[in-house]
């Protein structure tokens, strides 16, 4: 906790320093002056021979926020079912797995060969590739507990999008190159460039990442109050979050620099994975429509819980049975006697 409030301190001594500065544009970039982010730096804080990264610290704060929501939710509907360091233990497997083996994927498919960056948990990260990494290993967790897996769902993922919200700010303050196109100062006013960035760039450019916490954390506030957990009927909140979340990384990819895809029709590779997400919200949508809500209080599941309708012979299986066993209650009772 120490760390983060001198960490916090130092970042907020950095942007008073440089809140003032201001750059006239070079030759290349459009006409105007702009915001020159100089606080910006891969290395937030040193201490002795300890450097403490911007994005990794962000990155850390995010899993365990996020993490610690979904936990907090679990206590709320089902006591005592889910476990904060198991969540994050899975979490953390399914961040890196799903993450680096999404970039690894990327390099080979554009012939490039695996090297130790593709292990390097430290930086190149794709959320796309983390989230379905985290989906996989945490339902993986939840159904070992026998957590019904779509109310885990409604649980868990708003917390991964609010870790993501919080991780991309420590990609703003480290200037890892996850920023927009160059930008016209006249036209975007908040245009800055990254001069001490971990990919340094001197042009004026949107601030993506600061668009894309703002989207996480709209998205996250905008389902806890329309759709509040314990009242949405069950895996609503997940069919409205990979919606709205894969119809806004769309747009929000005018803003990256990632090139289009012909076998997407020209679509990215980022925007053709927010579209699938869409099209699976839709099909939860969809195919849970028509169904009974669950007791979000009640520790049912569906391998406990059978609400199959009985039939005539089921009926009458069952009363023999009842009178199988009242038969041996007598025998029994009446050998004591």
């Amino acid at each position: 906790m120490c760390y983060l409030c001198v960490a916090a301190a130092a970042a907020a001594a950095s942007v008073a320093s440089g809140a003032d500065a201001r750059a006239t544009t070079p030759k290349s970039s459009p006409a105007g002056s702009f915001f020159v982010a100089d606080f910006v730096h891969p290395v937030l804080l040193s201490l002795g021979p300890v450097d403490i990264h911007s994005y990794g610290l962000f990155v850390a704060l995010g899993i365990l926020v996020g993490a610690a929501w979904a936990e907090r939710l679990c206590d709320r509907v089902q006591k005592g079912k889910a476990d904060i360091v198991h969540i994050v233990l899975f979490f953390l497997v399914g961040f890196g797995a799903g993450s680096k083996g999404h970039m690894a994927l990327q390099d080979v498919m554009a012939g490039e060969p695996l090297g130790w960056k593709h292990v390097d948990i430290r930086n190149g990260h794709s959320f796309l590739g983390s989230m379905v990494g985290c989906v996989l290993c945490v339902s993986f967790y939840f159904r070992y507990i026998r957590f019904p897996l779509l109310q885990a769902l409604d649980l868990f993922l708003p917390g991964l999008l609010l870790g993501h919200g919080i991780g991309k700010i420590g990609c703003f303050l480290s200037g890892d190159g996850c920023y927009g196109p160059v930008a016209d100062p006249t036209k975007v006013p908040w245009a800055m460039s990254f001069p001490n960035g971990g990919d340094p760039i001197y042009q004026p450019v949107h601030p993506t990442p600061l668009y894309e916490a703002a989207v996480s954390f709209g998205l996250v506030h905008l389902i806890g109050r329309l759709w509040p957990m314990g009242e949405a009927k069950t895996g609503k909140r997940t069919s409205i979050m990979l919606v709205l979340y894969g119809i806004s990384r769309m747009v929000l990819e005018e803003f990256r620099r990632h090139p289009g895809v012909p076998i997407f029709g020209g679509l990215t590779e980022y925007q053709a994975i927010a579209f699938c997400f869409a099209l699976v919200g839709l099909a939860i949508e969809f195919l849970y429509s028509g169904s009974a809500d669950v007791d979000m209080g009640s520790t049912a599941t569906p391998e406990t819980t059978d609400s199959r309708p009985r039939s005539a012979s089921d009926g009458k299986a069952s009363e023999a049975i009842r009178l199988g066993d009242r038969k041996q209650a007598k025998k029994k009772k009446s050998k004591a006697e």
